[in-house]
């Protein structure tokens, strides 16, 4: 009897390992795992939303946006990486022989090479017709009324992701109202990285920020400043 008791005991202490086991893999490290899972089968690019612009009463744009790009690589796709890192890190102000020793890893597929590139900058870079480099549209801060109620504006800097973040003010304030929803390409890779032709290819459009529109009368407070 009392080894019939022990072998149940053993038998139902072993299921109880397991069934924790089960639940420590799937539900406590669950989501944590299935994004791991993800990016071996997925390669992700962000698609930053349009900030929402803050406005005063009379239509004035105090806080808004103009056009810049994000600027990227895909070294699997360069056919020259010595000429493409020195004539590319030249115009974006980045340092040539950094640049191509991450250009020549293997296991680099996607490459970030600048955010917030004027149009000036990327019409010259477009001249250059380098192959693997890319171009993605996204929003520059920009205050149209130059200093005007900074101080109680604040302003938009980058967060820990390089991602943009209103500091301080109403830009600190209503940031989340203000930055809208991120977007991303999702491409199905093979396990060298590369991009399955036939493969699926997701793409989730940014959802544009919120507007502010203020009580501040634009010419009262300019004749309050001065």
């Amino acid at each position: 009897m009392n080894r019939r008791r022990l072998v149940l005991f053993g038998v139902c202490s072993l299921f109880g390992i397991i069934i924790v086991r089960l639940f420590y893999w799937q539900i406590v490290r669950g989501e944590e795992l299935a994004q791991i899972a993800a990016d071996q089968y997925y390669f992700k690019l962000l698609l930053p939303a349009v900030r929402g612009s803050i406005v005063t009463s009379d239509g004035a744009y105090l806080s808004t946006n103009k056009n810049a790009y994000l600027v990227y690589a895909q070294p699997k796709k360069i056919t020259d990486i010595h000429d493409f890192s020195s004539k590319s890190a030249e115009l974006l102000n980045l340092d040539s022989k950094s640049l191509e020793l991450k250009l020549q890893d293997e296991q680099v597929y996607w490459y970030l090479l600048k955010h917030k590139v004027d149009d000036e900058v990327v019409e010259k870079l477009k001249t250059l017709k380098l192959p693997g480099m890319g171009f993605e549209k996204e929003d520059k801060r920009f205050y149209p009324e130059s200093s005007m109620a900074a101080h109680l504006l604040g302003f938009v800097g980058s967060d820990n992701n390089g991602e943009d973040k209103g500091y301080f003010g109403l830009e600190g304030r209503y940031n989340l109202a203000l930055r809208g929803k991120t977007g991303q390409i999702v491409q199905e890779k093979d396990a060298m990285g590369l991009p399955i032709l036939l493969g699926e290819t997701k793409r989730f459009l940014p959802q544009e920020g919120q507007t502010l529109v203020l009580h501040v009368d634009r010419s009262i407070q300019y004749i309050i400043e001065t």
